[in-house]
C-alpha cells in the first residue's frame, strides 16, 4: 500500500491522520501561517479527549499564533481556563 505523505505546501485536507497533525505542527510551524497553526491546534485539540497535555500544548500553540496576528484577547480567552490569565 501506498504511504500517506505530510504535504508541504500548507494544505491541510492531506492531513487526515489525527496523529500526522502533531507532527505538522512540529516538522513544519514556520512555514505555516498563524492562520494555519490555529486550524490545526483546533484540530488537534478538538480530537484530543482527556489528554491534558496535548491540549494545553496545542492551545499555547493557538494562543501564540493569535497573539502574532495581533488577537490578544482571543489569546488571553484561550489561555485562560489554563490558569487563569486575564484578557
Amino acid at each position: 500500500a501506498p504511504r500517506a505523505r505530510i504535504p508541504t505546501s500548507g494544505d491541510l485536507r492531506g492531513v487526515g491522520r489525527p496523529a500526522a497533525l502533531p507532527l505538522y505542527v512540529d516538522l513544519f510551524r514556520s512555514h505555516l501561517s498563524s492562520r494555519q497553526t490555529i486550524e490545526i491546534a483546533e484540530r488537534i485539540i478538538s480530537q484530543a479527549d482527556d489528554d491534558d497535555s496535548i491540549r494545553l500544548q496545542y492551545t499555547a500553540h493557538k494562543a501564540i499564533a493569535l497573539l502574532e496576528i495581533g488577537e490578544q484577547r482571543n489569546a488571553a480567552n484561550e489561555l485562560q481556563p489554563l490558569g487563569g490569565v486575564r484578557g
